[in-house]
């Protein structure tokens, strides 16, 4: 998967976002098929997009693939805030349809191979190793996380279990 530079600079790395969207006060490495799935999901609901999370050096996560290093994952929601439970309930239901839905099938074809809603957000990321994936649908996870007080609850939609 091909990587683009992220740096705090005002030129456009898809039509509608900059570089410095992403940046985070430190230059990093971002897979392309990211700035490319937020895109599409821009596209396909028409309403802006604000990238809330992406680089966090620090992450406690101590794995080699931590979803916060680089590459990293982004986390984005609608612009106008009071429009994203809305569209989370859209995108919920594009999930549970992902098979047949042209939202998700484009955003595959981006190379981003994991999508998850939550509460505030919606996650998007490309993992190289099998971390909340099968092999069963090519290496995909698409599904939906939420808090219960300890370490959450996630629904897979892409497969019956995780």
């Amino acid at each position: 998967m091909k990587t683009v530079l992220i740096t705090n600079k005002r030129d456009n790395i898809t039509n509608d976002f900059r570089y410095d969207e992403y940046w985070k006060g430190r230059d990093f490495e971002i897979y392309t098929c990211i700035p490319k799935a937020i895109q599409i999901l821009r596209d396909y609901y028409g309403l802006e997009i604000t990238i809330t999370s992406s680089y966090r050096p620090n992450d406690p996560i101590y794995m080699p693939d931590a979803h916060r290093k680089t590459p990293p994952a982004v986390d984005c929601v609608t612009t106008d805030r009071t429009k994203w439970a809305e569209i989370r309930d859209k995108i919920r239901e594009e999930f549970k349809n992902w098979m047949t839905s042209k939202l998700v099938k484009d955003i595959i074809n981006t190379g981003t191979n994991v999508m998850i809603i939550e509460n505030t957000c919606l996650h998007l990321h490309h993992r190289k190793v099998n971390l909340h994936q099968t092999n069963q649908y090519g290496g995909i996870y698409i599904g939906e996380w939420k808090p219960d007080g300890k370490a959450g609850v996630n629904t897979a939609y892409s497969f019956p279990t995780i």
